[in-house]
């Protein structure tokens, strides 16, 4: 079990970076990025769902972690699929559980010395595919609430949310059909957010796949 994930050792663990007494050698940027991380961690629900399955269900913990994962998911399409999309609650939901994902793989990627449990591959990788689709929907609501995603070649804009879907996809695998455009400098960004987090996201894949081979080759 991962001890990191009880919050009075994560607010501890906090302390001494900030510190600078804690055992690891963080130093310069790579210490305020721990902080601001580990910080950041504290917002969001999967930390406490960790946490409090930690403090009364522990052998369920996956479980609970999964149920939430899935649960993330059917909500994304769940927004995607109806006229929730438009209404600025649900789009600021989706911000917060994205932002929610984005900071737990950058703390998995670049905080991995913290957590020392073994990992399971299979299901690592059953929970990144799900994280795949929970990150590419999300990204489709953003484009369709804003209206911002036109056919390249007339100025009709897109408005099924399969074809967003498609375009989102397309754009997470830094895949350009030229069949749609974006409008709009603000939305060229979140589309290289988007990039960004696809990045992201397959180096957490390629280092749960290393991770599992280094641990099978000790043996």
């Amino acid at each position: 079990m991962d001890s990191h994930y009880h919050i009075n050792q994560h607010i501890v663990t906090l302390k001494l970076l900030w510190n600078r007494t804690h055992e690891g050698s963080f130093r310069g940027v790579e210490r305020r990025v721990m902080m601001a991380i580990l910080a950041l961690k504290l917002l969001f629900p999967s930390f406490r769902i960790r946490h409090y399955a930690d403090m009364q269900w522990r052998e369920i913990r996956n479980r609970m972690v999964e149920y939430y994962v899935v649960g993330v998911m059917l909500m994304m399409l769940t927004i995607l699929m109806s006229g929730l999309r438009s209404h600025p609650i649900w789009v600021i939901l989706t911000i917060y559980t994205l932002a929610d994902l984005i900071i737990f793989l950058i703390w998995l990627i670049v905080l991995s010395n913290l957590n020392h449990a073994v990992p399971n591959l299979r299901r690592n990788l059953i929970l990144l595919a799900i994280n795949l689709f929970q990150i590419v929907s999300a990204f489709a609501i953003f484009y369709l609430a804003s209206g911002s995603l036109h056919y390249s070649w007339s100025t009709i804009p897109v408005t099924s949310w399969l074809e967003w879907l498609y375009f989102s996809f397309a754009t997470f695998a830094t895949v350009w059909y030229g069949d749609m455009i974006v409008l709009g400098s603000w939305w060229h960004i979140i589309s290289i957010i988007q990039i960004i987090t696809s990045l992201l996201f397959v180096s957490l894949v390629l280092s749960s796949v290393v991770s599992k081979i280094e641990i099978t080759s000790e043996w």
